[in-house]
């Protein structure tokens, strides 16, 4: 009878144990978390603002697609905008879109296609962009000029 308390005893202690180290790990795994952006409404914001900046440089709202032009410091970038009537984007594609491990910096590649009215000559762009987050307006800029369609000679 002895032997039977005392393997009882034992198995009572090593369930005890299992049982207090997994309410351990659960109720301590609550408090710790591990997300890759501070913040998940930066990286869908990240999103929202490239695709919205891509809609206006598609449908050649350029005045509205230098909103989203600053520099790092938060200067606005100096646009000469009187030659963007002479141009339209037929394309623009987001090719990839990066973020940085803190989420507030990113990249984006994109390809623009577009035409001169006079000539209606297809000519591509490549463009590496590079966006960063205001913390104090809380939304995303681009630190890059509108696209610069008289220096591409390439056709398609």
């Amino acid at each position: 009878m002895f032997v039977v308390v005392e393997m009882l005893r034992k198995y009572v202690y090593k369930v005890t144990k299992i049982i207090a180290l997994g309410a351990f790990l659960v109720l301590g795994s609550g408090c710790v978390t591990t997300s890759k952006f501070p913040n998940r409404s930066t990286e869908s914001s990240f999103e929202a603002a490239t695709e919205k900046y891509a809609r206006y440089v598609r449908w050649g709202f350029f005045e509205e697609a230098a909103d989203f032009s600053r520099a790092r410091d938060a200067s606005h970038i100096l646009l000469d905008l009187s030659d963007t009537a002479k141009y339209r984007v037929s394309d623009y594609k987001i090719l990839s879109r990066l973020l940085a491990d803190n989420g507030f910096e990113g990249r984006v590649v994109v390809s623009v296609e577009y035409y001169h009215v006079d000539s209606g000559v297809l000519h591509n762009l490549h463009i590496d962009q590079n966006w960063w987050y205001d913390h104090v307006q809380q939304r995303w800029y681009i630190s890059n000029p509108l696209p610069e369609f008289e220096n591409t000679t390439s056709d398609k």
